[in-house]
């Protein structure tokens, strides 16, 4: 098998929504999922205002892509008076985290349906996040899928919802990706480098790579 190797190329342009701007206008929860606990479509005016409601004046910590919630659901055993919210734009991957937090008696989890990009904004006011994780991001390696990566515009918007002196982490196992993540979050002047902090649960992607003998790389950023 051909190694992968990340490449950054010039041309490719700014961060492109996952499903197109006009995804949220589309989606609709399937009727088997309806009645799953923590589950927001951010198409639905109806779920945008119960989540504001639920969400106001909440300690909030969000995840970007929970995966299969490994991460997520373990922040919120330790952390039960805190709601953390995912966003994940495979809306299996929303349930399997959901339905392990219900296994796990968890109420305090919420995975938001789409692109944080295009969602963040809809559903969670300025300065009211204490902390943000992107972990372990899809590095999209080919040219044509590049602009999927994140980039400029998911650091605008997290500098945006982030409370001063909230704490932002990355991870990937791909040190490049990372590199250009660090870079970018740090040219908006809205962040400055911070220690990781050592004792954070692993995600499912963190596990697998121990077991293969894999390497992941993590930076923190803090929100000036």
């Amino acid at each position: 098998m051909v190694e992968k190797v990340f490449r950054t190329w010039n041309e490719v342009g700014a961060d492109a929504l996952i499903g197109g701007s006009r995804r949220l206008a589309r989606q609709r929860v399937p009727e088997e999922f309806q009645d799953l606990p923590g589950l927001v479509n951010p198409g639905d005016p109806e779920h945008v205002r119960r989540f504001r409601e639920a969400a106001a004046d909440r300690d909030l910590v969000i995840e970007v892509g929970p995966g299969k919630g490994a991460f997520l659901c373990a922040m919120a055993a330790r952390h039960p008076g805190t709601t953390m919210v995912g966003f994940e734009v495979r809306l299996a991957f929303a349930v399997r985290t959901l339905r392990r937090a219900v296994r796990a008696g968890l109420g305090n989890v919420r995975v938001v349906w789409g692109d944080a990009r295009a969602t963040l904004p809809l559903l969670v006011d300025p300065g009211t996040v204490r902390e943000a994780y992107v972990l372990y991001p899809d590095p999209w390696w080919k040219r044509s899928q590049a602009a999927r990566r994140h980039g400029s515009l998911l650091a605008w918007v997290l500098a945006r919802v982030l409370a001063p002196g909230g704490l932002l982490v990355l991870k990937s196992d791909v040190p490049g990706y990372l590199a250009e993540l660090q870079t970018t979050f740090l040219s908006t002047g809205c962040f400055d480098l911070h220690l990781v902090p050592p004792d954070l649960p692993p995600t499912d992607r963190e596990a697998k790579l121990g077991m293969e003998g894999g390497k992941g790389f993590a930076v923190a950023l803090i929100k000036r």
